[in-house]
């Protein structure tokens, strides 16, 4: 389970400004300050970062007070929203000089976003009054929210009322949006690309384009994919910059499906080395896209990694090294990896990325199995402001290691929690379908609850999951004895003839077969011609022919086990059946008092396979037929067989002596 940072268009580009948010009062004292319109005029040429230096000058010389410090902190709140410094602007927007002014709870709730404290974001958005003139971007904004929350409906359903909206601007952001949401959840292309008008011209132009080409890379149409990002991207004017940097963060994937991993990575370096870095959001997607190119670690890559390891920019700077320790991971080097980004986590206390490294910190502590070091981990994230795809990161991890202790109750517990809060329905899906299997482990055979939540996921990774456990299910009952195995595997083999595990349910039906009491000879026949027919690598007909070999020991004579036992030796002689099968024929033939035979196939396991578990038992058995044989060397070869038997030391020693 991946999780990929959310990339939503630029929320807050068309929103008033505050300054502007009452179009129709006079201007007050404060307002015709110079560093004020200063600030303002900022603002409106994309210039947050001065309009921040210019108010805090303007509050730092000035005794401002009531109305007056309310406006310049208001102003001051957008201003650093706009910069991504959302602590701040929270601050400046809940000062009790500015929290009573109508338009604070739409910089409030912008701040809160920014933080991830979603629920919270959307209180203040939804306290806005309808006459505010933020109402229709708090409504944008309200979408965005919701759609972090997971609750897509309602988030489409916010904005349905602004696709016909009079304003065509208005009207062109809610089709956008709309889209973008839809795209994120994986919703029908078709219904997509019917929001999208046939022409757009003007400033959202260049958002539609990217949209379209995210289409065609969802698609498969990546070489197309490719070609779009790259014009949008490279084509400077009228292209904002965080939308530029998307799009090539999307050439990227595209770069990425088509097999060009060097072109890939050549991108991804290029669009993280820009100056000024692009936004966190954007360093976080292309670095989670980085370290899966990034395998095995390349020393072009580590060289970058190395330079923006010292960058001054902190978010750059813990993602470099966070991608080091991938690659320290993905070289084997574990406990290295895991020593490193427990230095990070020290390092990065402060940092708003900290719980990114904990989730790794955590991942590499299951790795080792220390899960206690992956509760340890987990309470410290659980203190931090977390996400939705966080809380279910951290909730698969807890799953994960409770499941690997056998806790399985718990261990479900956890998995549903991560479903409830996945990134995505494919996440949704994988962690419903763990809940299930843990529950199934439990000795429930029937979970409802996770079944329950696959059923309202929707869409093939659901449908595909909902497969795959009652495959699962089936197994587990076949091998637990229980009624209803047999039905469980047919009917996933004919409701999914082309599955991939189609092979495996049909196995599993044949070991049934097998152990049928009476045996069955016709439905035994027709399941070993059923395996035969599926079998396509060489594993899968090795399997078919150990099974024939199985169904003439339990259906035919004894010299046709024989037979198909000699005729599988030949065919597969590097099986790891080999073996238990000689084992088997040497018993059916001790059984029929052919001691010589017998002690052949023992002494020839012994032979070929010195360490196997069984080859004690074989000279064993070897040394029992020799004596049985009656010849006149028959002792001797029985004491010598019975001293190799000793010399091994194993639990027949003492027998053997």
């Amino acid at each position: 389970m991946r999780i990929s940072p959310i990339i939503l268009l630029l929320i807050y580009a068309a929103s008033p400004l505050a300054a502007q948010s009452a179009k129709n009062a006079p201007e007050s004292p404060v307002m015709q300050r110079a560093e004020y319109r200063q600030a303002v005029q900022a603002l409106k040429d994309r210039l947050p970062e001065v309009a921040v230096a210019r108010l805090k000058k303007l509050l730092a010389a000035s005794a401002l007070k009531g109305t007056a410090a309310g406006q310049v902190k208001l102003l001051l709140a957008e201003a650093l929203v706009r910069t991504g410094r959302a602590d701040e602007a929270l601050a400046a927007a809940s000062a009790p000089e500015t929290r009573e002014l109508p338009e604070a709870a739409f910089w409030r709730g912008a701040a809160l976003a920014q933080l991830g404290h979603f629920a919270d974001a959307e209180k203040e958005l939804t306290s806005l009054p309808a006459e505010s003139p933020y109402a229709v971007e708090a409504a944008f904004s309200r979408a965005s929210v919701l759609h972090a929350l997971r609750q897509t409906a309602p988030a489409l359903e916010l904005l349905r009322p602004l696709l016909e909206a009079k304003d065509a601007d208005t009207a062109l952001r809610a089709r956008l949006w709309s889209a973008e949401i839809m795209l994120a959840t994986a919703q029908p292309p078709a219904e997509i690309t019917a929001l999208l008008p046939a022409t757009v011209t003007g400033r959202f132009a260049p958002h539609f384009r990217y949209l379209r080409a995210r289409l065609a890379l969802a698609g498969g149409d990546a070489k197309s994919a490719a070609e779009q990002f790259t014009t949008l991207a490279e084509s400077g004017h009228g292209v904002p910059p965080a939308l530029s940097q998307a799009a090539a963060l999307g050439r990227a994937r595209a770069l990425q499906a088509l097999g060009q991993k060097p072109e890939s990575l050549g991108v991804l370096e290029k669009l993280i080395g820009q100056t000024p870095p692009p936004s966190q959001a954007v360093l976080l997607s292309a670095f989670d896209l980085f370290e899966q190119l990034n395998l095995p670690p390349s020393a072009e890559a580590e060289g970058f990694l190395t330079i923006w390891a010292k960058s001054e920019t902190d978010s750059l700077r813990v993602l470099s090294r966070l991608a080091t320790i991938a690659g320290q991971e993905a070289a084997g080097r574990k406990p290295e990896a895991l020593t490193a980004c427990q230095a990070l986590a020290t390092d990065a206390a402060q940092s708003p990325l900290l719980a990114w490294v904990l989730l790794r910190e955590a991942r590499l502590s299951l790795a080792a199995g220390n899960r206690e070091a992956v509760a340890a981990v987990t309470s410290r994230l659980h203190a931090l402001s977390l996400t939705p795809a966080m809380k279910a990161w951290a909730a698969w991890l807890k799953g994960s290691a409770a499941f690997d202790a056998q806790q399985f109750a718990a261990a479900a517990k956890q998995f549903l929690e991560a479903a409830k809060d996945g990134p995505e329905p494919g996440a949704k899906a994988a962690a419903a379908f763990n809940a299930a299997l843990a529950e199934l482990q439990s000795g429930v055979p029937d979970p409802q609850s996770p079944l329950a939540v696959l059923d309202t996921i929707g869409g093939q990774p659901a449908r595909i999951a909902g497969a795959e456990f009652h495959l699962e299910r089936a197994l587990y009952m076949a091998a637990a004895g229980m009624t209803g195995a047999s039905d469980g595997l047919i009917a996933f083999v004919e409701a999914l003839p082309l599955h991939p595990r189609k092979f495996e349910a049909l196995t599993a039906l044949s070991e049934l077969a097998l152990n049928t009491v009476p045996p069955q000879p016709d439905e035994l026949k027709a399941r070993l011609a059923a395996v035969d027919a599926a079998a396509a690598t060489p594993a899968e007909k090795e399997v078919a022919a150990w099974l024939r070999v199985l169904a003439a020991e339990k259906s035919t004579t004894p010299d046709d086990f024989g037979k198909a036992a000699a005729a599988f030796f030949d065919a597969w002689p590097q099986s790891p059946q080999r073996a238990p099968l000689r084992m088997r024929l040497g018993e059916s033939l001790f059984r029929r008092q052919n001691f010589a035979a017998a002690r052949q196939q023992f002494e020839q396991l012994a032979k070929d396979e010195p360490g196997h578990p069984l080859a004690e038992a074989a000279l064993f058995w070897a040394a029992k037929s020799a004596l049985l044989t009656l010849g006149p060397a028959s002792s001797d070869d029985a004491i010598t067989l019975w001293e190799q038997v000793y010399k091994k030391g194993g639990p027949l020693k003492l027998e053997a002596r």
